[in-house]
């Protein structure tokens, strides 16, 4: 996967902006995925494209986000929209620092 950052930084970690262009093989076609993604501050929003000649393509976007709930526990809500009809959304709870637990629940329209 080829990866394009925009802006001076100095390690790609640091960067806000992400292209990336993906290119998945299946047992007889392949599927491409282009997507922008954005993270600042524990908040990530991102767009794409995915195509293949079985699926079709899809137009998604997202977004996602860790918000501070004391020193060891956090909220992570997300959700995702796609132009085939897709419509989902999720809250996770995290809790801990180098060993930690998640739990969540997630919705979608299927």
């Amino acid at each position: 996967m080829a990866t394009l950052l925009h802006g001076a930084c100095t390690r790609a970690d640091d960067a806000p902006w992400k292209l990336t262009l993906g290119e998945y093989a299946y047992s007889d076609y392949a599927g491409t995925d282009f997507n922008v993604r954005w993270r600042q501050n524990g908040t990530t929003a991102w767009g794409g494209i995915y195509s293949d000649r079985v699926f079709g393509t899809q137009v998604r976007a997202g977004a996602d986000t860790a918000i501070p709930l004391g020193e060891y526990l956090q909220l992570q809500p997300s959700m995702q929209v796609a132009s085939l009809g897709f419509v989902g959304g999720s809250f996770n709870v995290q809790a801990g620092d180098t060993w930690y637990g998640v739990a969540g629940i997630g919705r979608t329209d299927a």
